[in-house]
C-alpha cells in the first residue's frame, strides 16, 4: 500500500516555497510533481483548500532560512488536490 508523504521547504531567501510528495512503498502509476508556491499565506491557502488543517503542518515562518522545512503524511486525495501527484490513467 501507497504512503504519501508532502515537503514543503524553503527554496532560497525569497519567500518561494517547493512543496513535493514523496511515494513510498506501492509507488507504481504514480508520477509526483513539484509545487511551487509565492508566500507563505499562498501555501497555507492551498492546503486548506486541499483539506489539510492547520494542525498538521508546522507553522509556515516568514522569515524561515532556506534550510527550513516541513513534512507530513497526506492522503492520496490531498495530493491529488494539491496538484504534486498525478495518478497513471492506464493502471
Amino acid at each position: 500500500m501507497a504512503v504519501f508523504v508532502f515537503k514543503l521547504s524553503r527554496k532560497d531567501m525569497t519567500h518561494r516555497l517547493i512543496g513535493t510528495c514523496t511515494v513510498m512503498g506501492e509507488d507504481h502509476g504514480y508520477e509526483t510533481h513539484q509545487r511551487e508556491f509565492v508566500s507563505e499565506s499562498q501555501a497555507a491557502k492551498a492546503l486548506s483548500q486541499a483539506g489539510i488543517g492547520r494542525n498538521r503542518f508546522d507553522p509556515i515562518p516568514e522569515d524561515a532560512n532556506p534550510d527550513w522545512c516541513c513534512s507530513f503524511e497526506i492522503s492520496h486525495n490531498e495530493a491529488q488536490k494539491l496538484d504534486v501527484l498525478h495518478v497513471d490513467s492506464t493502471e
